[in-house]
């Protein structure tokens, strides 16, 4: 039998070189029978750990949506260029994807990324969907989102850790590289106020690619937190949380999207036991949604876990895309007409039930409010348990 090591690393191979191998071809060889869905992200970068995950959610949508006869009877091909979360990046990859023929929607990453490409999806007629949580975005008509945006989840989750745990005061490290992380800022006190939990100390700011925390960590050591949100990517996350408990701090960590990752916080240890997050999918759901999600990902991926929030929220982008385009009847060759009936399509969609959830949309933008699931990871079995 495979050690779980042999499996991640089976798992990191196979991911790796099916991406790898989108980029063996010119673009322009892609059969011309199939519709195309375009995936920017942090192939590459400091944030690179992610990747994997990503492209989990992508290829278990595709095997879905191609066995259920693709978009009206035609296969859909992912294709992935890396931005690198870079906003610079990220606009050339729209720009490229939007050049592509039959492309039918782009799906990005996080906050500062999706941001940039908003106008380029009214200026293309191509529909944009985000997985970024920061909110409220500054949408238009081409632009939707998955996950369920900060403002909603933070207040959730400090409620429910006022009820579970009695927390009554917190703090938050923010890396004020990252357009997500800073605006989280002012959810974060206005979610404190709304509480009745006491911020006695101001958030503690970082640099992404930054190493050593131990100043920031000392201070909030100091003001003897009941808990602290930590709005950051995995890789400055995990050490954060590492470097916070040799400095002998007990506060609980908590936070939503990017540390809610097995991977980012296997990496910190036994330090990262009772990290709090919140996020949108769990594979002990029953819902027929998420149970369809799981198995078909534990098909593809045969004895890993869902590691991050991000393998949901991009199937679930990829889902909805193609019932679009199903609704507005999409063949190719893909025309503007044809992409502006699928826009109008996903703006009208209700009750189509994903992994994550049911969707209900009434326009563009964010779909109406579904529900956050609480969880907490264990550094025993390195897996999240539902908190009741």
């Amino acid at each position: 039998m495979k050690t779980r090591k042999k499996l991640f690393k089976d798992f990191r191979a196979i991911v790796l070189l099916s991406t790898i191998m989108i980029f063996l071809f010119s673009f322009d060889l892609y059969a011309q029978d199939k519709l195309l869905m375009g995936v920017t992200g942090s192939i590459t970068g400091v944030t690179a750990g992610t990747w994997p995950e990503v492209w989990a959610g992508c290829k278990t949508a595709e095997a879905i949506i191609n066995e259920s006869g693709g978009i009206n009877g035609t296969k859909v091909e992912i294709v992935a260029l890396d931005d690198q979360l870079e906003k610079v990046q990220s606009v050339n990859n729209f720009k490229k994807f939007a050049g592509m023929k039959n492309m039918l929607v782009v799906v990005g990453g996080g906050t500062g990324v999706t941001q940039a490409m908003v106008p380029l999806a009214e200026r293309f007629k191509l529909c944009l969907v985000g997985g970024a949580a920061l909110g409220p975005l500054k949408f238009n008509d081409w632009t939707f989102r998955i996950p369920i945006p900060d403002q909603i989840t933070i207040p959730f989750m400090f409620k429910a850790m006022k009820a579970k745990y009695g927390i009554k005061t917190v703090g938050m490290m923010y890396d004020y590289k990252d357009d997500w992380s800073v605006n989280c800022i002012p959810t974060y006190k206005k979610a404190a106020s709304d509480n009745g939990l006491e911020t006695p100390i101001a958030p503690q700011s970082f640099g992404r690619g930054d190493t050593d925390f131990s100043a920031q960590l000392t201070n909030l050591k100091t003001a003897n937190l009941d808990a602290i949100l930590l709005p950051a990517m995995i890789r400055e996350g995990s050490i954060i949380i590492k470097q916070g408990r040799g400095l002998g701090l007990k506060s609980i960590f908590c936070g939503t999207s990017a540390v809610i990752s097995i991977e980012g916080l296997s990496a910190a240890g036994d330090a990262a036991d009772g990290v709090v997050a919140v996020t949108i999918f769990h594979p002990s759901s029953k819902k027929p949604g998420a149970v369809t999600f799981y198995k078909k990902f534990q098909e593809l991926f045969p004895g890993e876990k869902v590691k991050s929030y991000v393998v949901s929220c991009n199937y679930d982008s990829l889902i909805l895309a193609a019932e679009a385009a199903r609704r507005a009847k999409i063949k190719p060759p893909v025309t503007e007409k044809d992409r502006i009936r699928m826009r109008d399509e996903w703006a009208k969609i209700k009750g189509f039930e994903g992994a994550s959830g049911i969707f209900t949309f009434e326009g563009p933008g964010d779909p109406l409010p579904r529900d956050g699931i609480l969880v907490r990871y264990s550094a025993k079995d390195k897996n999240f348990h539902l908190i009741d």
